[in-house]
């Protein structure tokens, strides 16, 4: 046909040509070129014609140039007539359709020869796109070879060359089609067993490669039959070399199956490599690697179990290519270390976006989404269960406990009849969701399955500290005790409520004065009209003072006395904490004193002092200044010593203990005080918190308005969310997104959340109307322990995803950001970034 179509192009070009031929012809071709160009699109296949001679033809038929001359395929064409490499549409060719070719070739004549190509279609499966297949898979193709199955490879046809076997293959066509097509072309006889290992960077320099070589190769993947019906486009197959395996019948058994090369039980505990961001998948990458780490369903696909439960035949599923591509991916990665090379989710993503297009391209995508989305195909991918039972959902208007529990199981046992899978397994527990008619106050209860846990951040959150409370009297015992209040109060709010935690822990405290202490000084007053969480941050020391009018109250200050050196204005060094003593009169003697301030000492610090051991001074400040306030700096004024008669005191008066150095070392140096260690503090959101907030009653807005059936109307109502069944894995989805404000503008909450990495007790969290079986009471913990996060970081654009997740060998926790790997310390896993956590119940 060529040969035909270019004598006709020969001739035509070198005939004279007159108007009305001009005439025909342009009239034939603007009606072929605006008709016919794009056909190839609902073809079986294009043509590849040569860029700069199309533009000319398309010149020529505007009236813009000359006559193109014959169409020029050489500049296409390598000296062996194949497509030259790295060439680029609208840059070096033209796609044309197959009636469009022949037309052009039939009146210009061709160069050269016609450049066939395949048109395949890809994406979506309900919106496929036209692809043409530009370049086929070139294969190499080489035999194992060891002395026990040298006899086993007679059947292979002669060849005068020594070099490994090469051939050409469509993307369209499927493992299926390879695996017959090496056995056709390699006579393999119908009862000989073999098996197709590819390795991408193999470029072998013979038929034959021993199988110590092969053994060694990494990045060696093994096509398995069970995935034939994937095409080499959906498995990424675009170049490389073909290890053709034969059964060994000696030992009736496959040498490459060495431990050498696939020993399961070291996959598990050598960990995972890294993954190569192919265009925005830092999304996807996360999400993996979080569930290459869930031990149990890692262990379900390396010992191969899928593949006795994989359902081609489900119309809910992804005709099994999810799993099979899973599995894939997961072999890959445990072939290597944990800082070996990284590899390439090719295969999955196309899979992934042939049955979901929000994954298709490369944009940016939510890894929680696609979490959700991969879960719920791998289900369905290996459902057990083909022919699903109907079942009516049971209706329930009441909380009676009885009849919750025994709708409840009912419920799951339904679903359990429709849906069984590993996934099922592992992942998926039960919602209860009550809603209550705001009108006549029915309730109706439902229950709905979840794969995982969507825990709102509250919008207030709460602010916790440690408290220090220094009573008046020194036969009164100090306490320390935490707060929890909303990051909103003001200091007087918190200390209002701190007198209700002393009030409840049998103190007789009425009033109390709020202090930062530091380096035993008042680092400042709390000014009362302030918000707490912007006075107090981690690491300052929260001290409430109790006071009260009636009684004179001073400050007990304590220093180490240091030498005057010329210039220096400190006289003493502070220590400890300032503390205080009450005085029902004015006066006081130097020994009562004295015994007073020793008792003081004994009930904080618990030392015993013997007389003469520190020195007592006073200071009595001018009426109107604050006594608390000039404790920020007491040591650069003079101090007066009290007398062997006594000393005057006022609500004016601060006291100071002055030590010599050799004392007080002695005396303090093995003898905390009752205040020193770390003080908790927590300006941020908990778990807890979350869980809390999912299961508060929720009033649902007029759009959101519920028919009620006893009032046979749309009303207002409430709903109320509580987790009835736990999986074993626990999948918590922290959700950082909100839409604010009147256009609805979509934000991320940056909030610090914290979370338990070791015991997550989930009990208290079931709705109260469960009673667990005696056989569930002892199967199950409800504890967990984390073992993986996936982050996400910035805000809605150019945000990246990474991942945490903890080692199966080492127990500690690894920093996944694509293709890099890195150790990480356990105490740096919780971050603001957290957006997804993965628990296992213990």
């Amino acid at each position: 046909m060529a040969s035909i179509a270019a004598h006709i192009g020969k001739s035509r070009y070198s005939e004279t040509w007159g108007d009305n031929f001009y005439e025909t012809l342009s009239k034939d071709f603007v009606s072929t070129f605006e008709d016919d160009l794009d056909e190839w699109k609902n073809d079986d296949s294009a043509y590849l014609i040569e860029y700069e001679w199309f533009e000319a033809y398309k010149d020529f038929l505007n009236g813009e140039s000359r006559h193109p001359g014959p169409i020029d395929q050489k500049k296409l064409l390598d000296k062996n007539h194949q497509l030259l490499p790295g060439l680029e549409e609208s840059i070096d060719y033209t796609i044309i359709s197959s009636s469009v070719w022949h037309k052009l070739a039939q009146w210009f004549g061709v160069h050269g020869l016609p450049i066939e190509r395949k048109v395949i279609l890809v994406g979506p499966e309900q919106n496929p796109q036209p692809f043409v297949n530009v370049y086929p898979i070139v294969f190499y193709t080489t035999f194992i070879y060891s002395d026990s199955i040298d006899k086993e490879l007679s059947f292979l046809p002669p060849t005068s060359h020594q070099g490994p076997y090469k051939f050409h293959f469509s993307k369209t066509q499927t493992l299926k089609n390879l695996i017959e097509f090496i056995r056709v072309n390699f006579n393999i006889p119908v009862s000989t067993k073999y098996r197709l290992w590819h390795n991408a960077r193999l470029l072998p320099s013979g038929r034959f490669i021993p199988i110590s070589d092969a053994r060694s190769l990494r990045e060696t993947i093994l096509l398995d039959d069970f995935a034939d019906c994937m095409t080499m486009f959906e498995m990424n197959l675009e170049k490389g070399c073909l290890v053709v395996e034969v059964l060994n019948a000696q030992v009736q058994g496959w040498l490459m199956d060495s431990p050498q090369v696939i020993n399961t039980k070291n996959m598990l505990v050598r960990g995972y490599c890294g993954m190569n961001n192919i265009g925005n998948t830092c999304y996807m990458n996360s999400a993996l690697q979080c569930l290459f780490h869930t031990r149990e369903l890692s262990e379900y696909f390396l010992y191969d179990r899928h593949k006795e439960e994989i359902n081609f035949a489900n119309p809910l599923g992804m005709k099994g290519k999810v799993a099979l591509a899973y599995a894939n991916l997961i072999k890959q990665a445990n072939k290597n270390g944990i800082f070996g090379p990284s590899i390439s989710p090719h295969t999955l993503k196309y899979i992934i976006s042939e049955f979901n297009s929000s994954f298709a391209g490369y944009s940016q995508n939510d890894s929680q989404e696609f979490i959700a989305f991969f879960l719920d195909g791998l289900h369905e991918d290996l459902n057990r269960v083909i022919d699903k039972p109907y079942f009516d959902r049971p209706d329930l208007y009441t909380e009676n406990r009885a009849q919750v529990q025994k709708v409840g199981d009912e419920c799951w046992k339904m679903y359990a009849k429709r849906n069984d899978s590993v996934v099922v397994e592992l992942f998926q527990g039960m919602y209860k969701s009550t809603l209550r008619c705001s009108a006549c106050d029915l309730k109706s209860v439902v229950f709905d399955p979840f794969m995982y846990l969507t825990l709102p951040l509250p919008t207030v959150t709460k602010w916790r500290h440690t408290v220090n409370f220094v009573p008046m009297s020194e036969n009164v015992s100090p306490v320390k005790f935490t707060i929890e209040i909303p990051s909103d109060y003001t200091v007087q709010e918190a200390q209002c409520y701190a007198i209700l935690r002393l009030q409840q822990l049998g103190y007789r405290t009425e009033s109390v004065k709020a202090m930062d202490i530091y380096d035993g000084k008042v680092y400042k007053c709390l000014e009362e009209h302030r918000k707490i969480s912007k006075m107090i941050h981690s690491y300052d020391r929260l001290f409430m003072y109790e006071t009260m009018r009636e009684k004179i109250v001073t400050p007990v200050v304590h220093c180490k006395s240091l030498p005057q050196m010329p210039g220096s204005f400190q006289r003493c060094d502070p220590f400890g904490y300032p503390l205080q003593l009450s005085f029902s009169e004015n006066y006081v003697t130097k020994k009562e004193l004295y015994n007073r301030i020793n008792k003081l000492y004994r009930t904080y610090t618990d030392i015993s002092i013997t007389p003469n051991m520190f020195q007592i001074y006073v200071q009595t400040l001018p009426f109107g200044l604050d006594v608390w306030n000039r404790l920020k700096d007491y040591e650069n004024y003079e101090y007066t010593p009290v007398d062997e008669e006594g000393v005057y005191l006022s609500k004016q008066t601060i006291i100071m203990c002055i030590w010599n150095e050799d004392n007080q070392r002695k005396v303090f140096v093995k003898n905390n005080w009752y205040f020193d260690g770390q003080q908790y503090h927590l300006n941020s959101i908990t778990l807890q918190d979350c869980l809390e907030e999912f299961s508060r009653p929720e009033q649902l807005s007029l759009e959101d308005s519920w028919y009620c059936p006893s009032c046979k109307d749309f009303r207002a109502a409430t709903k109320q969310m509580e987790i009835w069944k736990l999986p074993r894995n626990l999948i918590i989805h922290l959700n950082r997104f909100s839409c604010t404000g009147r256009i609805r503008r979509l934000r991320k909450r940056r909030d610090y959340v914290s979370f338990p990495t070791v015991a997550l007790d989930m009990k208290p969290y079931i709705s109260p109307l469960r009673e667990l079986k005696e056989k569930e009471t002892e199967s199950r913990s409800h504890t967990y322990e984390l073992y993986a996060i996936d982050n996400h970081h910035g805000y809605m654009i150019n945000s990246h995803y990474t991942s945490y997740v903890k080692d199966i060998s080492s127990g500690s926790f690894l920093n996944y950001d694509d293709a890099y790997v890195e150790k990480i310390e356990d105490e740096a896993i919780i971050t603001a970034a957290a957006y997804v956590l993965f628990f296992q119940e213990k």
